[in-house]
């Protein structure tokens, strides 16, 4: 396997752990997955909307997102291509 496709490999089962790790509420242990210097833009529209700057407010965003949801979890779905791959998530609710 040559490093591309291993590093594909990684970035695939990072984002599971990731997911996983937002289905069972675990907020603090997620932040191991992000820079010390996070931007997440979360576009207009969406219940959470807003800019959220590093982990402190990174945390507080992931809480307030997760919280919206009624029941259910969100899987990453991957869209692959020669050049990329593409996560998209869904979220369903029981």
């Amino acid at each position: 396997m040559s490093l591309q496709d291993q590093n594909h490999v990684n970035d695939i089962v990072t984002v599971k752990q990731v997911y996983a790790g937002i289905n069972r509420n675990e907020t603090d242990a997620l932040l191991k997955f992000f820079a010390p210097d996070i931007v997440r833009v979360e576009p207009e529209g969406f219940p959470s909307s807003g800019i959220y700057r590093g982990l402190d407010q990174m945390k507080v965003h992931l809480a307030q997102g997760r919280s919206t949801w009624a029941e259910g979890s969100c899987e990453p779905e991957q869209k692959s291509s020669m050049i990329r791959s593409l996560f998209l998530f869904m979220c369903e609710s029981d």
